[in-house]
């Protein structure tokens, strides 16, 4: 399935999971303080019907913007030596206003496609005109005479202020005759409220002897970043901005922004630098294009595994990281290492239940050796008590739920929006009874009980509770039964494929002998199994697991991790070991060798 971003207008559909419908009653007048041509290129802005409409407006704007840029002479030579940062934005925007006989030309670029909507509006507004004209411009004018508040959040108003200042500030300089190397230098040392945004401005030379520290706004890491301070490292602090944020910024609460306050007033507390590092195109490349065709493809994807190893591990670290003596985190998990120089180990927090060894399972050796896990030996108790006696400003903050880069929107609309929906049957394994129709065989993953109920008819709710048993993409039929003790191999045999050893080989009683019982997770939480463990090629890279007990539920795509005691030793993913396929009549289930379950 080919996945693409940024070209479509439709894609913000997300729309259409706001709890509200605006309408256009949202008051917008005319602002005599704007020249006429900024208000006729905000007159289409205005004359969108509903907020919803505005922001989309924005959106197609950015885009069109974006692909100008990218034809050739789209923007000048040296845009990126020549262009300003905009202090205070949400994204990373940068702008280039020059002059022409007089008459004003912007240039600008942005991360976030709201954001590059709101430049291509006012480079729209401001081409052409003079200079004492655009000078004249309230900086606050361009959102208040379109209602912007209503459906920007203050981060984005406070950064198109600061854009328009800026612009102001570097046509004033070029009215003055200053150069554009003398004004960066001064716009430089001129400071500014906000962060500093886009790439990050450590120096290299002593990133060697700090410790970088992800910061997400939660109390974890919060606690984490404080530890290091006490340990007597140097810490530099590092907010990554991930694809969905922009995505979300039309609803009512944006949790990201709050995330980066809490993050803010946790370095300012700390006296730590703190820098912001956009990995959206990577986040979407490396996680989000990934649940998107796992679950397209039937499967259940696992993308906060993803995020540990591509981006937080991966693109951060290859990027930034890689300068600095470790990268810290706040996750629940423990690193050692034997010798000074020998292998790094991974092993599990004392607390079972928040333990996150399972979601770190895929890195390799060489991640491991840059990580530092200072909250590994605590328990989430002692964390929240560390947090108050620091008086940190996250001490009261609940935790985060849920996938990582959803925020508060649902693991189901963020599918519905991405892959629609495709009714079928949901069907009774048992004797091939229709029982009701669902949506879309992405919405629902082997073993779910929750949230069947909907999709069943009226009187078959009566019958359950019903899980999901297996799927069948060939005919789009959803299996579900009410007796799930009768389903046994496919809750005990699995296969795992793409596994990946943290020491970059299988453990020796496991190579030497072809088998062994290992102790393995198969999702987030404190139960794990005891399983025979059996190798299927030499590299050790595949294998087949045969489960003491039966699970909840084996899906394919989920994520398998080995343990030995408290070590993790690695993981890997569950290959579609048993197939599933209805032909319509349904009676009895059998399970030849093949691994084919046959419901005839």
């Amino acid at each position: 399935m080919a996945l693409t971003r940024r070209t479509k207008p439709t894609r913000p559909r997300l729309f259409d999971l706001a709890s509200h419908d605006d309408d256009a009653s949202t008051s917008t007048s005319k602002d005599p303080q704007l020249p006429l041509q900024a208000e006729g290129a905000l007159e289409s802005l205005r004359a969108q019907p509903s907020q919803k409409d505005r922001f989309l407006h924005l959106v197609r704007l950015g885009d069109e913007l974006t692909r100008r840029n990218q034809q050739p002479g789209g923007l000048p030579d040296g845009f990126e030596q020549r262009a300003e940062k905009v202090p205070g934005c949400v994204a990373t925007v940068k702008v280039l206003a020059t002059l022409d006989d007089d008459a004003v030309k912007v240039y600008g670029t942005a991360d976030a496609r709201v954001s590059q909507g709101l430049v291509a509006l006012v480079a729209e507004a401001l081409e052409g005109l003079p200079a004492p004209r655009v000078l004249a411009v309230p900086p606050d004018a361009f959102a208040g005479s379109t209602a912007m508040a209503s459906f920007l959040t203050p981060g984005r108003l406070n950064g198109l202020r600061s854009l328009i200042m800026t612009i102001q500030r570097q046509i004033a300089s070029r009215v003055a005759g200053v150069g554009e190397e003398q004004e960066s230098e001064t716009s430089a040392s001129a400071g500014s409220e906000g962060l500093p945004l886009g790439p990050p401005s450590f120096v290299l030379s002593e990133a060697a002897g700090e410790v970088a520290v992800l910061l997400s706004g939660g109390v974890d890491s919060s606690v984490a970043a404080r530890l290091l301070v006490d340990r007597g490292e140097r810490v530099r602090a590092f907010y990554l901005r991930i694809w969905l944020e922009d995505e979300l910024s039309h609803l009512g609460e944006c949790p990201w922004e709050e995330d980066l306050r809490f993050a803010r007033d946790t370095c300012d507390q700390l006296k730590i630098p703190l820098e912001l590092v956009s990995l959206q195109d990577s986040y979407w490349d490396s996680v989000v294009r990934y649940t998107i065709s796992e679950a397209a493809a039937g499967r259940t994807p696992n993308p906060d595994v993803m995020c540990n190893t591509r981006v937080k591990f991966g693109a951060f670290c290859d990027d930034h990281g890689r300068h600095f003596k470790r990268v810290a985190t706040g996750h629940y998990a423990q690193v050692r290492r034997d010798q000074e120089n020998g292998p790094v180990r991974l092993f599990r927090s004392p607390d079972r239940i928040k333990d996150q060894t399972y979601f770190l399972c895929g890195l390799s050796q060489e991640q491991l050796a840059m990580a530092d896990f200072p909250i590994g030996t605590f328990d989430k108790a002692r964390v929240r008590q560390l947090a108050r006696d620091y008086s940190l400003p996250t001490a009261s903050r609940r935790d985060s739920q849920g996938i990582c880069f959803l925020g508060k929107l649902r693991w189901e609309d963020f599918l519905t929006h991405y892959l629609g929906k495709n009714p079928g049957p949901i069907v009774d394994v048992a004797g091939g009874e229709l029982l009701g129709e669902h949506h879309g065989l992405w919405l629902h993953t082997v073993g779910q009980r929750k949230g069947l109920g909907p999709y069943l008819r009226d009187k078959m709710v009566h019958r359950g509770p019903f899980f999901v048993v297996g799927k069948d993409p060939d005919t789009n039929t959803l299996l579900v039964t009410n007796d799930y003790d009768a389903i046994d191999r496919p809750r005990q045999e699995l296969q795992v494929e793409s596994i990946g050893w943290i020491a970059g080989k299988p453990p020796a009683s496991l190579s030497t002998a072809g088998d062994a019982i290992m102790e393995v997770q198969l999702r987030h939480g404190p139960k794990t199994h005891m399983a025979r463990v059996r190798l299927l090629d030499g590299d050790g890279e595949s294998a087949e697991v045969h489960l003491e007990e039966k699970d909840s539920g084996i899906a394919p795509g989920q994520f398998v991790a080995f343990y030995a005691g408290d070590e993790c030793l690695g993981g890997g993913r569950i290959r579609e070991t048993w197939k599933w396929k209805w032909d319509g009549v349904g009676g009895r289930q059998e399970a030849p060798s093949s691994n084919v379950m046959l419901l005839q």
